[in-house]
This record gives structure tokens, C-alpha cells and sequence, in this order.
């Protein structure tokens, strides 16, 4: 929210990997907290009058398809890239 009080979609990185204990997303999307999905997140880019919003989640699943190359070059365990991958595609399935 802005200093006039009015509302904005965040940048997607706010709805990504952040489960919880029990594998529940610590931020829901449109309620959903435990397998968000692309219907989820459309519905959520509706209410904030986002276009493009099919484009821009198969433009996410790429990168996140390609993703690994760069979390290994970056030194993340192999073990927290295959938990994040799985999250995180199951998000835009």
C-alpha cells in the first residue's frame, strides 16, 4: 500500500518458496495455502487487474524449469534445490 492508501499487486517473489513447517505456503494466494495453483494465482491478478497473466506465469515455470544451473552456481545444497523446485512448480501447475 501506498502513502495515499491504495493497493498494489507485489512482485511475484513475495508468492514463492516460503513453506512452512507443515508444507503450507506462509502466504496464501486467494486463500489457498497449501497447493496454490495457476487458477489461484489468476484469480488473484483479476482482483488487481494484471494482464498478461498466463504469459507471465508460463514465462515463470520456464525460468523456474531452468533455475537449477543457477542455484547450484550460486552454492545452494542440492538437497533445498530439489524442495524448492518441487514447490515452487507445483505453485503454477
Amino acid at each position: 500500500m501506498n502513502s495515499k492508501g491504495d493497493w498494489k499487486l507485489a512482485p511475484v517473489y513475495d508468492l514463492t518458496f516460503s513453506l512452512s513447517y507443515h508444507r503450507f505456503q506462509t502466504t496464501l494466494i486467494t486463500g489457498e495455502g497449501k497447493l496454490p495453483g495457476r487458477k489461484q494465482i489468476i484469480e488473484l491478478a483479476e482482483t488487481f487487474d494484471l494482464k498478461n497473466a498466463d504469459a507471465i506465469i508460463d514465462n515463470v515455470k520456464h525460468v523456474i524449469a531452468n533455475s537449477k544451473n543457477h542455484a547450484q552456481g550460486c552454492g545452494v545444497s542440492n538437497a533445498s534445490i530439489v524442495l524448492i523446485n518441487d514447490a515452487l512448480s507445483a505453485i503454477a501447475d
